[in-house]
């Protein structure tokens, strides 16, 4: 009983997340904090772009999706296959057991590293493994370009303190 609780709590907190995503455009607005590594020294990390590319993965435009991180589709059969392998365990149905051993943890760490250094070399063949800049328009904007920052007054638990703090005497 516990384990089928535990797969219905997994799936639907993973159908709300495809719900949000699907709804909230990440061309437009910036949903996650930016990424640090691309923030502070201009290099893309594996990530970079993952978030536009599952956007668009979800709408059904999986070329483009390619263009914004290459590594996003082998990175969701990988994760699929596991999730389904343990979900059809205690049935009838088996899958082969998803392994990689050693050597294969280690290939997969190599490539990783050079899928990431090639992806920042500024010539023209690897820059297609870089995303495409986002928009710089006026339709593009953060949340946080939205949301008002609250002044001391308005914020609930310094409501009170309004009165203390002002300039009337």
């Amino acid at each position: 009983m516990q384990r089928a609780f535990g797969i219905f709590a997994v799936g639907f907190a993973g159908l709300i997340g495809l719900i949000l995503f699907y709804h909230i455009n990440p061309f437009r607005f910036s949903i996650l904090p930016p990424c640090a590594l691309h923030e502070t020294t201009g290099l893309y990390c594996l990530g970079c772009g993952g978030t536009r590319a599952f956007y668009l993965l979800l709408h059904g435009r999986v070329l483009e999706s390619l263009r914004y991180n290459i590594l996003l589709l082998p990175i969701l059969f990988g994760a699929g296959y596991t999730i389904l392998f343990f979900l059809l365990q205690p049935t009838r149905f088996r899958l082969a057991k998803p392994h990689l051993g050693g050597r294969g943890i280690l290939v997969l760490a190599i490539g990783l590293v050079l899928f990431t250094i090639v992806r920042n070399i500024p010539v023209y063949p690897c820059t297609l493994l870089a995303p495409p800049k986002p928009p710089h328009s006026s339709s593009y904007m953060s949340l946080e370009s939205h949301i008002p920052a609250p002044s001391l007054r308005s914020t609930i638990p310094f409501k009170h303190f309004g009165r203390m703090f002002s300039a009337k005497k």
